[in-house]
């Protein structure tokens, strides 16, 4: 499943703002600012725990709109209908 993710660094935490059903996008901010990748492994990471799920940024990688695969199709619908 490729979601989009629109960022904002350098936030005071972490937190998943709003999710997008139409565009199939979160929108998200992260504590790690936009350098060397900071940002990236951050959101790797934190998703990966949020979701449970390995999720890897597939496009934008220099960028604040990302492209984010998850493997696990229904863990991520689980968490995601939540919101």
């Amino acid at each position: 499943m490729v979601l989009g993710l629109s960022v904002n660094a350098n936030a005071r935490q972490f937190k998943i703002v709003s999710f997008d059903r139409q565009t199939n996008s979160l929108k998200v901010k992260t504590k790690a600012p936009a350098l060397k990748g900071a940002a990236n492994k951050e959101i790797e990471k934190t998703l990966r725990k949020i979701l449970g799920a390995k999720t890897v940024i597939v496009s934008g990688h220099k960028s604040k709109n990302k492209k984010i695969l998850v493997e696990k199709k229904e863990s991520a619908m689980r968490f995601l209908e939540s919101l």
